[in-house]
């Protein structure tokens, strides 16, 4: 008895289905929190094995961060470094990394200038990376988030009043809608203190506001 024909509309056997990758998953998954919930996207997302993501990939990463910080992925299947950005947009400590490690680039520079920064960004660590890394702030989000807040931590005065504020603002400028720099130009807008300045900083930064402690920067 011979086989039975299949349909040209039939899914094909699950060993046969292509292997989505993580770009494709992270985008649709996006974009089902955006037009229907958070938890309707990660029910869909828990379903999908895509490949693995690359390594630094600097499409992926950023996708990857902004969904665990929906709670849309898991925060345990990220990477290290972008368990590191998620901290970061949590405003919580970093998790802990084994300094010896950090030589043996467990992370990538950038990611071990973060670290150093979120752990204390006065220390001689942090200053020694950022004095190596300081001129990518600009095309560099990580980088340039990490050069604003150094700024924060160090330079006095409101902004403005010191030309070492500079390299900072062009940081910012250079990521307008990245939520990092928009937290820390959220930060020295109310160092400046003027008033009128506050209102389209916290707009800016509710409009990509996901973590709690986004949101509640945005709003006190």
């Amino acid at each position: 008895m011979g086989r039975r024909p299949r349909s040209a509309f039939a899914l094909p056997e699950a060993r046969t289905r292509p292997i989505p990758s993580a770009a494709c998953v992270f985008v649709l998954a996006q974009r089902l929190a955006a037009l229907d919930t958070p938890e309707t996207a990660r029910l869909w997302a828990s379903r999908v094995a895509p490949l693995p993501m690359a390594p630094h990939d600097p499409v992926t990463g950023p996708l990857a961060v902004d969904l665990a910080a929906r709670g849309v992925l898991a925060e345990a299947a990220l990477p290290l470094e972008l368990r590191l950005e998620l901290a970061a947009r949590r405003r919580e400590p970093p998790p802990p990394v084994d300094v010896a490690a950090l030589d043996k680039h467990v992370v990538d520079a950038k990611h071990a200038l973060l670290w150093h920064l979120l752990i204390d960004p006065n220390g001689t660590p942090a200053k020694t990376l950022l004095s190596r890394m300081h001129g990518a702030a600009e095309r560099d989000p990580i980088v340039g988030f990490a050069l604003a807040r150094a700024a924060l931590a160090s330079v006095p005065g409101a902004p403005g009043a010191s030309p070492a504020w500079a390299p900072a603002l062009r940081a910012i400028a250079a990521s307008p809608s990245h939520p990092l720099l928009l937290a820390v130009a959220l930060e020295i807008a109310k160092r400046g203190g003027r008033a009128e300045d506050l209102p389209p900083a916290r707009a800016r930064l509710m409009a990509v506001a996901r973590t709690p402690a986004e949101h509640a920067l945005a709003t006190e």
